[in-house]
């Protein structure tokens, strides 16, 4: 989903007004699965919503998929990710939705503003790969990691759109013959065809990404055939990354053979001396425009807390963020539900409503319930229900 940009255009005249809870004010594309717009409830949540074209509503197999992929994407949590917040897998219309984000994507920003400095692509490469490493971890590839489903916002940059290619046949081909995605961020052996998509196809994507941010295009822009025959047969072009040890890692990302790349883990290690990419590791044009798109309402807030008690906080969302990654049947809804209650502490009922809402998705006979019980409680209406 192109989740992050504005309104491109009002609705057609014969598009929806209201699906499922949202009122619909605007388009923000169109694209292979359906139409997406942007939705608000009467509770005032925010949302990027498709609607299913109606050539794939009406297929059992792809509604049975679309059914499977929304009971894994309900709980999938991490801070890099915009995971699905709501769905219609029975009805008609088929509809999907994720929060809203509010920040440009990194096609955008990289449009407006130009290439990135080193230190910077370095600082996104160790924010993606952290996302990854989780949505692999949850049993997921994100299958079309390209610069439109990377999303900048205050909090950091954010993954969307993962893991909805895999609703559509590996096998679905273009008019040039090649799998349904972008170009040149489709690896080697989806291209032959005879390959499931596969994390190191992720791996692939995020090395080509990498050099996209830099300035760079790894197996040129031209037309797509030559596009296609440069990822199969020629090594890529490298030219913007003057650090070696980078060159070397995003070289071995784009190896042909995928038992050749690097573990997310590995990439990381190399990446890790950046740190995440925050706010003020931005470009200052690109920092402009991220705070340019932020809420002008601002999410209901508690009392003011003081610093002390923001630094404990922080260290205590990265504790539960770990244990919440580890996956555990018993701690990951535990860690969410407290996540939620620090949040809500800190005034942030957006985030807190979102842990909460992961707790309940578990379906967990002892921590569902309690979460629930906690939402109902979130000011500003955040009690939806599943």
């Amino acid at each position: 989903m192109e989740n992050g940009t504005q309104v491109r255009e009002r609705l057609y005249a014969d598009d929806p007004r209201q699906v499922g809870p949202y009122e619909l004010y605007g388009r923000l594309g169109d694209g292979r699965m359906g139409a997406l717009f942007r939705g608000r409830s009467d509770e005032g949540r925010e949302v990027a919503l498709r609607v299913v074209h109606r050539v794939f509503a009406t297929d059992p197999f792809f509604r049975q998929k679309l059914a499977r992929e929304a009971a894994v994407l309900r709980r999938v949590a991490g801070p890099q990710l915009a995971p699905l917040a709501d769905a219609r897998i029975d009805g008609d219309p088929l509809w999907i939705a994720s929060d809203y984000l509010h920040g440009p994507s990194l096609a955008e920003a990289l449009g407006r503003h130009g290439p990135w400095p080193e230190e910077t692509v370095r600082s996104l490469g160790v924010s993606l790969a952290q996302g990854l490493v989780v949505l692999h971890d949850s049993g997921l590839a994100h299958r079309d990691l390209t610069p439109k489903n990377v999303i900048l916002t205050e909090d950091g940059p954010q993954l969307v759109d993962f893991g909805l290619a895999g609703l559509f046949d590996a096998g679905s081909r273009s008019a040039f013959g090649v799998p349904m995605g972008t170009l040149p961020f489709l690896p080697p052996e989806l291209l032959r065809g005879g390959s499931d998509p596969h994390p190191a196809g992720d791996v692939f994507a995020l090395g080509a990404l990498l050099v996209h941010a830099a300035g760079g295009s790894p197996f040129g822009a031209d037309t797509s055939a030559a596009v296609l025959h440069r990822v199969l047969n020629e090594r890529p072009a490298l030219s913007p990354l003057a650090d070696p040890a980078l060159r070397e890692v995003i070289e071995a990302c784009l190896a042909k053979d995928a038992a050749h790349r690097p573990t997310l883990r590995e990439l990381h290690t190399v990446l890790a001396s950046a740190g995440r990419l925050t706010q003020r590791r931005l470009p200052e044009k690109v920092a402009e425009l991220v705070l340019a798109r932020r809420p002008r309402t601002p999410p209901p807030r508690t009392a003011p807390v003081p610093a002390a008690e923001l630094e404990r906080l922080a260290a205590l969302r990265h504790r539960y963020e770990q244990v919440i990654t580890s996956g555990h049947s018993e701690e990951a809804p535990r860690a969410m539900i407290e996540l939620g209650a620090l949040e809500a502490a800190a005034g942030n009922i957006s985030a807190a409503a979102s842990w909460l809402e992961h707790a309940v998705a578990t379906g967990h006979p002892l921590h569902a319930p309690l979460a629930q019980e906690q939402l109902l409680r979130l000011p500003g209406g955040r009690h939806r229900r599943r």
